[in-house]
């Protein structure tokens, strides 16, 4: 037995193995990673090339960030309006579910409330009876979270997702091993 262990087939054998072993675990380690990095774009921003250049994305992150802010101008207008108190208060706990949210589809979800609240709440606020500096902040609040809604919408993480679920994914070797694998989260339903 021993002499067989010292043997080239014996050495040949463990190298095979060690091969059909870490090689699959080498696969599975590097597809995770790839998720992890398209995930970690919805935080740090997407590289968007075109002719001649390429630059970074907002951060979706940090798009939601922003219309929390927007959100809380609009709930501070909506508070000179007392009868406005059950819109205005929609406004406001879409806004903590935003802020509180851990994962990218309670973000998701919490946005959409966001955008029906904050709408609701804007058509009901009577800007007539606001002074002009009032109103023009109503306005550009309102403004604001459209603009950033608009560039929610165009961002190009969910085409990042899509590329690693249908190219990456669905192509060897990570046909083989996508069971194993956690795949990036869709900013959507």
């Amino acid at each position: 037995m021993k002499k067989f262990l010292l043997s080239r087939k014996a050495g040949f054998i463990v190298l095979a193995l060690s091969v059909l072993i870490m090689t699959p675990v080498g696969i599975i380690r590097s597809l995770n990673r790839l998720a992890e990095d398209v995930e970690e774009c919805f935080t740090e921003g997407v590289e968007v090339e075109s002719p001649g250049s390429s630059y970074m994305s907002a951060s979706l992150s940090s798009l939601l960030e922003e219309r929390a802010r927007a959100s809380l101008g609009l709930v501070t207008v909506g508070n000179k309006f007392p009868d406005l108190s059950e819109e205005t208060d929609a406004l406001r706990q879409a806004r903590e579910r935003l802020l509180d949210a851990s994962t990218i589809s309670e973000k998701y979800a919490a946005n959409q409330e966001i955008e029906e609240a904050w709408q609701t709440l804007y058509s009901m606020i009577p800007l007539s009876e606001l002074s002009q500096a009032d109103r023009e902040i109503a306005e550009s609040y309102s403004e604001l979270l459209e603009k950033v809604q608009g560039s929610i919408n165009i961002n190009q993480y969910n085409n990042l997702v899509d590329n690693f679920y249908n190219v990456t994914l669905s192509t060897f070797p990570g046909r083989l091993f996508a069971d194993f694998i956690t795949g990036p989260e869709y900013f959507g339903e």
